[in-house]
Protein backbone atom coordinates (compact mmCIF):
# COMPACT_ATOMS: atom_id res chain seq x y z
CA UNK A 1 0.00 0.00 0.00
CA UNK A 2 2.84 2.45 0.66
CA UNK A 3 3.78 2.57 -3.03
CA UNK A 4 0.21 3.41 -3.97
CA UNK A 5 -0.07 5.99 -1.17
CA UNK A 6 3.15 7.60 -2.36
CA UNK A 7 1.76 7.86 -5.88
CA UNK A 8 -1.45 9.30 -4.47
CA UNK A 9 0.55 11.93 -2.57
CA UNK A 10 2.17 13.00 -5.84
CA UNK A 11 -1.21 13.13 -7.57
CA UNK A 12 -2.66 15.23 -4.76
CA UNK A 13 0.31 17.59 -4.92
CA UNK A 14 -0.17 18.00 -8.67
CA UNK A 15 -3.80 18.93 -8.10
CA UNK A 16 -2.75 21.55 -5.57
CA UNK A 17 -0.16 22.92 -8.01
CA UNK A 18 -2.97 23.26 -10.58
CA UNK A 19 -4.95 25.39 -8.13
CA UNK A 20 -7.21 22.89 -6.39
CA UNK A 21 -7.71 23.06 -2.67
CA UNK A 22 -5.91 20.26 -0.82
CA UNK A 23 -9.29 18.80 0.11
CA UNK A 24 -10.56 18.79 -3.48
CA UNK A 25 -7.30 17.32 -4.79
CA UNK A 26 -7.39 14.56 -2.19
CA UNK A 27 -11.04 13.77 -2.89
CA UNK A 28 -10.41 13.60 -6.64
CA UNK A 29 -7.41 11.30 -6.17
CA UNK A 30 -9.23 9.05 -3.71
CA UNK A 31 -12.18 8.64 -6.07
CA UNK A 32 -9.86 8.04 -9.03
CA UNK A 33 -7.93 5.31 -7.22
CA UNK A 34 -11.11 3.74 -5.85
CA UNK A 35 -12.70 3.70 -9.30
CA UNK A 36 -9.59 2.27 -10.92
CA UNK A 37 -9.33 -0.48 -8.30
CA UNK A 38 -13.00 -1.38 -8.68
CA UNK A 39 -12.67 -1.49 -12.45
CA UNK A 40 -9.56 -3.68 -12.25
CA UNK A 41 -11.27 -6.07 -9.82
CA UNK A 42 -14.55 -6.31 -11.69
CA UNK A 43 -13.33 -6.32 -15.29
CA UNK A 44 -12.22 -9.43 -17.15
CA UNK A 45 -9.61 -7.27 -18.90
CA UNK A 46 -6.03 -7.02 -17.69
CA UNK A 47 -4.60 -3.73 -16.48
CA UNK A 48 -2.88 -3.01 -19.79
CA UNK A 49 -6.17 -3.30 -21.68
CA UNK A 50 -7.92 -1.19 -19.05
CA UNK A 51 -5.28 1.53 -19.29
CA UNK A 52 -5.44 1.50 -23.07
CA UNK A 53 -9.23 1.67 -22.90
CA UNK A 54 -9.24 4.88 -20.88
CA UNK A 55 -6.41 6.56 -22.79
CA UNK A 56 -7.75 8.74 -25.60
CA UNK A 57 -5.46 9.22 -28.59
CA UNK A 58 -4.04 12.73 -28.36
CA UNK A 59 -5.74 13.33 -25.02
CA UNK A 60 -4.60 14.42 -21.60
CA UNK A 61 -4.11 10.91 -20.27
CA UNK A 62 -2.00 9.97 -23.25
CA UNK A 63 0.15 13.06 -22.63
CA UNK A 64 0.71 12.03 -19.01
CA UNK A 65 1.41 8.38 -19.88
CA UNK A 66 3.83 9.50 -22.59
CA UNK A 67 5.66 11.73 -20.11
CA UNK A 68 5.92 8.83 -17.66
CA UNK A 69 7.27 6.60 -20.42
CA UNK A 70 9.79 9.20 -21.51
CA UNK A 71 11.08 9.23 -17.94
CA UNK A 72 11.27 5.44 -17.62
CA UNK A 73 8.50 5.23 -15.02
CA UNK A 74 8.03 1.47 -15.32
CA UNK A 75 11.75 0.82 -14.81
CA UNK A 76 11.75 3.18 -11.82
CA UNK A 77 8.87 1.30 -10.17
CA UNK A 78 10.44 -2.08 -10.90
CA UNK A 79 13.78 -0.95 -9.48
CA UNK A 80 12.08 0.38 -6.34
CA UNK A 81 10.33 -2.94 -5.75
CA UNK A 82 13.56 -4.84 -6.35
CA UNK A 83 15.30 -2.56 -3.83
CA UNK A 84 12.60 -3.45 -1.30
CA UNK A 85 13.16 -7.13 -2.03
CA UNK A 86 16.92 -6.74 -1.58
CA UNK A 87 16.39 -4.96 1.73
CA UNK A 88 14.04 -7.72 2.84
CA UNK A 89 16.65 -10.34 2.02
CA UNK A 90 19.30 -8.44 3.98
CA UNK A 91 16.97 -8.08 6.96
CA UNK A 92 16.36 -11.83 6.84
CA UNK A 93 20.05 -12.69 7.09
Amino acid sequence: PAYIFHTMEAMIESGIEMGMSPEMAERLVLQTVLGAARLAIESPLDTTALREGVTSKGGTTEAAISHLGDNDYVRLVIDAILAARDCSEQLGE
